[in-house]
């Protein structure tokens, strides 16, 4: 075995590593309806990304943000009726559509998140910190 291999196993077997309380599977859950918020927050600002861009490639070119999107995006897809086929006005119209039901997801996980902080001393705690809790 050469010298370089026998110091690899030497240092993997041989990390310094602290240890950490094991999560309940309760905290375990509360992790995954933030993570599965996060994803979804994430989701909707590529969904209104991808829409902003693909309307700029035909000239309507708008604000950033869901509240530019949602104020301009109307009269956009009329003005580009006239112009484009149908399924592309439907489809870009549905895509417009579906961010209510993100929103919707993303709601209900934070009404459940608050619920559970409501119940829960250490998360009423941690959540008096300023900057810390449910954020966009």
């Amino acid at each position: 075995m050469a010298h370089t291999d026998a110091r690899a196993i030497w240092m993997a077997t041989h990390v310094d590593c602290k240890a950490v309380a094991v999560k309940t599977e309760a905290q375990q859950a509360v992790l995954a309806l933030h993570r599965m918020r996060q994803q979804l927050v994430k989701f909707r600002t590529m969904q209104i990304n991808s829409l902003r861009g693909l309307l700029s490639k035909y000239g309507e070119v708008m604000g950033c943000g869901r509240v530019a999107l949602d104020k301009a995006i109307v009269a956009i897809l009329e003005r580009l009726s006239g112009r484009l086929p149908a399924m592309l006005i439907d489809t870009l119209g549905e895509q417009w559509r579906g961010l209510d039901a993100i929103d919707k997801q993303i709601g209900q996980i934070e009404r459940r998140l608050r619920e559970w902080m409501k119940n829960d001393q250490a998360a009423k705690a941690i959540a008096a910190i300023p900057g810390v809790g449910l954020t966009g």
